[in-house]
């Protein structure tokens, strides 16, 4: 049985968004739009339809930052117009754990784990309907399942689904957070990847969230039901000759999420991409670094 071990630190800047935030009448959200993929022969944030093989297992540590993810616009649109940070610095650590299973099916769980988060204070946000930021806790832990459907290594194209079922280890229920929700969530998602040779591979995730609906608030952010979205492409630019198994792929992908009831609009649109590299090492040990901008303005769009 091979041990696969990832640790990877990815950090993603972009766009200002206008304040969105809980408040003690709404659901709580979490504003980290970069979450950590379920095994480490996966993307940063793309999940593969692949499987790791029977009984073969990895644990993984992500480390993601965001400057400033979540502002005060004083007019709507203008990112010029922008008061102050409510979030202006959030460091997130999420640890995992995957296994496969038959060579089909992979489980997985995890935790984000909010090591830094801070912003403007009580004072400077006054009497505006918006919460301060949380500071560092737990986050929202996860548990989920894959299946391989169709494909196997060697074919060009492979699908598979997944469904991921988020619960509310973030706070308590009553108080507003930016670390997690009040309640469970669940993400299906449907997996494919394309394979045109030499060693490339395209990745699609299309996926629904489905959360508490919120009622009505004074924020113009609103957090319910989602549509989640991602595209990436990974290709080899180093392999060692004397093992292969030790390479280096360059990745690229955009992701991102948007609600049904505020479908494409600029604060219910938080879109990213990234760009970076992951060494694999013919001992099972993976290492991978990232960097992208945000190129909506919706929450959780940070400026690093």
């Amino acid at each position: 049985m091979k041990r696969l071990l990832m640790a990877s630190a990815v950090f993603a800047w972009g766009a200002l968004p206008h304040l969105a935030s809980a408040q003690a009448d709404q659901p709580s959200a979490t504003l980290d739009q970069f979450s950590a993929s379920e095994t480490p022969e996966d993307d940063f944030h793309l999940s593969r339809p692949t499987d790791l093989g029977h009984l073969r297992w990895g644990a993984q540590l992500h480390l993601d930052y965001a400057l400033n993810p979540l502002v005060f616009e004083q007019r709507l649109g203008e990112s010029g117009s922008e008061g102050f940070s409510i979030v202006e610095h959030h460091l997130v650590g999420t640890v995992g754990a995957s296994l496969g299973l038959f060579d089909r099916v992979v489980v997985y769980g995890g935790l984000p784990v909010t090591l830094v988060m801070d912003g403007a204070s009580e004072s400077e946000i006054g009497a505006r309907p918006f919460a301060a930021a949380d500071g560092a806790g737990l986050g929202d832990a996860y548990l989920g399942g894959r299946v391989r459907i169709w494909g196997e290594d060697d074919d060009a194209f492979v699908i598979g689904a997944q469904a991921t079922l988020t619960l509310p280890t973030a706070g308590v229920p009553n108080d507003p957070f930016y670390r997690g929700e009040r309640s469970v969530s669940f993400l299906p998602e449907v997996l494919a990847e394309l394979r045109p040779g030499f060693g490339w591979r395209i990745v699609a995730n299309v996926g629904a969230r489905i959360r508490e609906e919120d009622p009505p608030g004074a924020t113009n952010v609103t957090y319910g039901h989602q549509l989640t979205l991602g595209l990436g492409a990974a290709i080899p630019v180093w392999t060692d000759e004397a093992d292969p198994r030790t390479h280096v792929d360059a990745h690229a992908q955009v992701y991102g999420a948007t609600t049904f009831a505020h479908a494409f609009d600029r604060e219910h649109t938080p879109f990213e991409w990234t760009v970076g590299a992951k060494l694999f090492h013919a001992s099972g040990l993976m290492v991978g670094l990232a960097g992208g901008s945000g190129f909506t303005r919706g929450f959780g769009s940070p400026d690093l």
